[in-house]
């Protein structure tokens, strides 16, 4: 670890540069040694989980896939950001996250300085950054569009974003930049705008990771909202009732669930009016936190009561966890 890396040398950052031409000037050899500490752990988290955790973590994968489907070439895609996720942010045992039990593992053979860099990570979610300006040809500034954070973020040289581009994913502290881990989804400049008023749509006064999956849809889906010719226009008259019983707020929180669920279930509508009285319902219950009762909203939509019962039990299955 201690060697010293020759001036023509790939430059262990993974730039793919010579060292001259990258890390060498800029970072002393107690530093790339802490770089490639944090290298090692990077690779010893996702070995931990799926030494330890490897079948509940892809029963979950497989899970956020049915409920939010993408096509089969960006599967792949979903399940490595998904995996970040899962291990940063979701309890996996006895309350902990994967990244706590794997600092805990290691807590005893590390540096208080390593220590110290570890637990940095456990406090890592997924975000939705922006590029502020390109430093080098693989190191970026990033600013958080949520948080506003900046972060210089170091990029593999074969999978450079473009300049004007969204990147989703979960930045690291890797001892000298940050870098995303596994992997990131990028969200191209045209389709920007939309991406992130779908985000507020669903995510609206809670956390990004709250609904991280059908995040994830969103920003796999060229088109989230119209991805089949019959969803569209099925979308349409169910949404369009709703809108015009309850209005404009509670149709649009109703929105994305209802593309999830059609695009999984693929259900034939014979009457919108049991589909739109049970968004209604949930909406106003489930994300809103009204007290409606099912009676008074069916009697609205001239329907009944159990017909808006049922498709809301089958419609909450696609509500995004808390």
């Amino acid at each position: 670890m201690g060697s010293k890396i020759g001036r023509n040398a790939p430059c262990p950052c993974g730039s793919g540069k010579k060292h001259k031409h990258c890390c060498m000037v800029t970072i002393s050899s107690k530093k790339l040694a802490i770089v490639n500490e944090m290298a090692k752990h990077q690779e010893g988290l996702i070995k931990f989980v799926f030494d330890n955790h490897q079948v509940e973590m892809a029963k979950r994968i497989a899970n956020h896939l049915a409920k939010h489907p993408v096509e089969k070439s960006k599967s792949q895609a979903f399940a490595n950001v998904a995996v970040c996720w899962e291990i940063f942010c979701s309890p996996i045992k006895e309350g902990k996250t994967p990244i706590e039990w794997y600092i805990e593992s290691v807590k005893e053979n590390v540096s208080e300085e390593i220590w110290q860099m570890l637990c940095s990570w456990q406090y890592r979610e997924p975000s939705v950054y922006s590029i502020e300006s390109q430093i080098n040809k693989n190191t970026f500034k990033l600013r958080d569009v949520y948080g506003h954070d900046e972060f210089e973020v170091i990029m593999n040289e074969n999978h450079l974003p473009q300049s004007n581009s969204l990147l989703l994913g979960t930045l690291i502290f890797n001892g000298n930049h940050h870098e995303f881990y596994i992997s990131f989804i990028e969200i191209s400049e045209s389709r920007k705008s939309r991406f992130l008023e779908e985000i507020n749509n669903l995510a609206e006064g809670s956390s990004l990771k709250d609904h991280f999956p059908a995040i994830l849809q969103l920003a796999l889906s060229e088109h989230p909202r119209n991805n089949h010719s019959e969803a569209e226009n099925i979308d349409d008259s169910v949404l369009a009732l709703l809108k015009k019983e309850a209005g404009e707020e509670v149709a649009a929180k109703a929105e994305i669930l209802w593309n999830s669920y059609y695009q999984n279930r693929k259900p034939v509508i014979r009457k919108a009016e049991i589909f739109a009285s049970a968004l209604h319902y949930l909406v106003a219950k489930d994300i809103l936190g009204e007290k409606p009762t099912q009676v008074s909203i069916a009697k609205r939509y001239h329907t009944t009561a159990s017909s808006l019962s049922s498709r809301y039990r089958e419609l909450k299955e696609f509500l995004p966890a808390k």
